[in-house]
């Protein structure tokens, strides 16, 4: 299945790609989708897994 981006929009493009980080982190890491309306410095997601942090800013 293709995913027609020029059709789906920012909304749809951030909801497609936070499933798809919850699916490569799925049961060994604490996915969190931060919300911040332009205060979370960046932040869109953030992966803990133990000590360590990922931080993805998403692009559309």
């Amino acid at each position: 299945m293709a995913v027609e981006w020029d059709r789906v929009g920012q909304p749809g493009f951030d909801r497609i790609v936070e499933a798809l980080v919850h699916r490569m982190f799925d049961a060994s890491a604490r996915v969190e989708v931060v919300n911040g309306r332009g205060g979370d410095d960046g932040i869109d997601i953030k992966v803990t897994h133990g000590s360590r942090v990922r931080i993805f800013q998403l692009k559309y």
